[in-house]
C-alpha cells in the first residue's frame, strides 16, 4: 500500500517506516484521494520544497486531521497567534528581519545556561529513582527542556510541570489524528498557556528582566521586533522546545537500550555529538511540516496546482537509501548536518542549538548509567503516541540497576 490515507490509520503508529519505503519507492509526492493535500517522502523532494520558500509557502493556517466520521479534512489552527509572529510560519522577508533579530539574543542567552544546564543534568540524574521501575519520559526527558525553558525565560519553576503538561497537550493539536474530546482539550489548553504567556510578558514589558523575556520586551519597546513575534517565540519555544526535545531524549533511550554496542559512544563528547544526532535522524520527533504552493510548479514528477497542500515527511526523507546507506543503522561516520531531524533551509529550527545543548547535556549526565538501565516493556514493541506528525513514546518504563 503507498496511499497517503494509509498515513493515518493507527495500525502504522509503532512503525511507520515500512510505509515510508512503499511512498518513496512508489509515489514519492502522494495525493491524498482526490484532494490537493500532498505527501512528499523523498529527501530531493523535501529539499527542493525547503529551498524555495517563494515557490513553497509556510503560511500555512491549519493542518490535516482525522475527522470522528473517517474523513481526513483540513482543520483551521484553534491555537491563534493573534496577528501573526510564528516565525516558523511567516515568510520574507518579515521572516529573514525578525529571524535576525531573534537569533542573536537566543543564541546568546542560550551559551550563558550552559553550565546551569550542567549541574542541572547532574543533579537530576543523581535523583532519577534505583532498583525500582519508573517512566524515563517523566522522570527524566521531558524535565530537562521545561526546566530549560523556565530558566531561560525567568518563569518561575513552579510552573515547569504545568509548562510541560500544556506543552503536550497544544502538541496534540497537531498529530493528525487525535480524536474530539482530546482536540478540545488541546485546544483549551492552548488558550490558557496562551493566557498565562500574554500576562507574563505584559509584566516583562513594564520592567524587562535580565534573561531571554526580558531582551524580547526590550526589542518591542524599541520598535525592532513586533509584539506578535516576541509572544509567538515564546509559544514556540513552550510548547515546539519542551515537548520535541522530550521525545529526541526519551527515543534515544530506546535505541540505545536496543543497540547497546553503541552506548561506548557516549564516554566521549565528539562520539556523544555524533550519536545524538544518529537518534534524531532515525527517531525524528517532528515528522512531518507543511508548506502551501504559490504557483504552479512541477515537484519531482508530480504537477502540483496554486494552493496545493504539502507535508514534508522529515521522517520519511531521513531514511531515504538515495542518501543513506544502512538508513536504519547508527553510523558515527555519517555527515550530521545532512538530516533533517532540524528541518532545513530558511525555516530551519531556530532551537536547534538549545536542543542540542539539552540532549547532550541529559545524555553526558547519563553515559555511565545508560548501561545500567533495563527496560520494563518489550523495548521492540513500545507505545508509540498515534501521530503522523510526532514521533514521541507516550512513556518508556525502566529500571535502573546498580
Amino acid at each position: 500500500m503507498s496511499d497517503a490515507a494509509a498515513l493515518f490509520d493507527s495500525s502504522w503508529k509503532n512503525d511507520p517506516y515500512p510505509l515510508y519505503v512503499q511512498l518513496r519507492c512508489n509515489n514519492p509526492v502522494a495525493r491524498l484521494h482526490d484532494t490537493s493535500y500532498y505527501f512528499v517522502s523523498r529527501y530531493a523532494d523535501v529539499l527542493s520544497v525547503v529551498k524555495s520558500p517563494k515557490v513553497f509557502s509556510s503560511r500555512v493556517p491549519g493542518f490535516l486531521r482525522l475527522q470522528s466520521d473517517g474523513a481526513i479534512a483540513f482543520q483551521s489552527a484553534p491555537v491563534s497567534d493573534t496577528e501573526g509572529g510564528i516565525l516558523g510560519a511567516e515568510d520574507p522577508p518579515l521572516h529573514t528581519e525578525q529571524r535576525k533579530v531573534l537569533s542573536a539574543v537566543f543564541n546568546r542567552r542560550v551559551k550563558q545556561l550552559e553550565t546551569q544546564l550542567e549541574q542541572y543534568c547532574a543533579d537530576l540524574v543523581n535523583r532519577l529513582p534505583r532498583n525500582e521501575t519508573f517512566d524515563f519520559m517523566h522522570h527524566c526527558a521531558r524535565d530537562v527542556p521545561s526546566w530549560a525553558i523556565c530558566t531561560l525565560l525567568g518563569m518561575p519553576l513552579s510552573m515547569q510541570s504545568q509548562l510541560a503538561q500544556w506543552a503536550h497537550l497544544v502538541i496534540k493539536l497537531m498529530l493528525g489524528n487525535t480524536n474530539d474530546e482530546g482536540f478540545v482539550g488541546s485546544a483549551e489548553a492552548g488558550l490558557a498557556l496562551q493566557i498565562y504567556l500574554h500576562e507574563f510578558f505584559d509584566d516583562a514589558e513594564k520592567n524587562p528582566p535580565d534573561n531571554l523575556t526580558g531582551d524580547l520586551a526590550m526589542l518591542v519597546r524599541d520598535g525592532k521586533l513586533q509584539q506578535s513575534t516576541a509572544l509567538g517565540m515564546l509559544l514556540q519555544l513552550v510548547v515546539g522546545g519542551a515537548d520535541t526535545t522530550a521525545s529526541w531524549i526519551g527515543n534515544s533511550l530506546l535505541l540505545l537500550m536496543r543497540k547497546r554496542e553503541h552506548q561506548q559512544a557516549l564516554g566521549a563528547s565528539d562520539t556523544l555529538a555524533a550519536l545524538l544526532e544518529e537518534t534524531l535522524r532515525l527517531e525524528t520527533p517532528s515528522q512531518g511540516n507543511y508548506r502551501i504552493v504559490q504557483e504552479e510548479v512541477i515537484l519531482g514528477d508530480t504537477k502540483l496546482c496554486k494552493g496545493s497542500i504539502l507535508v514534508l515527511l522529515w521522517g520519511a526523507a531521513n531514511r531515504d537509501t538515495a542518501i543513506y546507506s544502512g538508513p536504519d543503522d547508527i553510523d558515527l561516520q555519517r555527515q550530521a548536518s545532512q538530516h533533517l531531524g532540524f528541518g532545513r533551509g530558511i525555516h530551519a529550527c531556530m532551537g536547534a542549538t538549545l536542543a542540542r545543548l539539552e540532549t547532550r547535556a541529559i545524555y553526558a549526565a547519563l553515559a555511565l548509567l545508560v548501561p545500567h538501565f533495563t527496560p520494563e516493556d518489550d523495548i521492540e514493541r513500545p507505545e508509540w503516541t498515534a501521530s503522523l506528525f510526532s514521533r514521541q513514546l507516550d512513556g518508556l518504563r525502566v529500571c535502573l540497576n546498580e
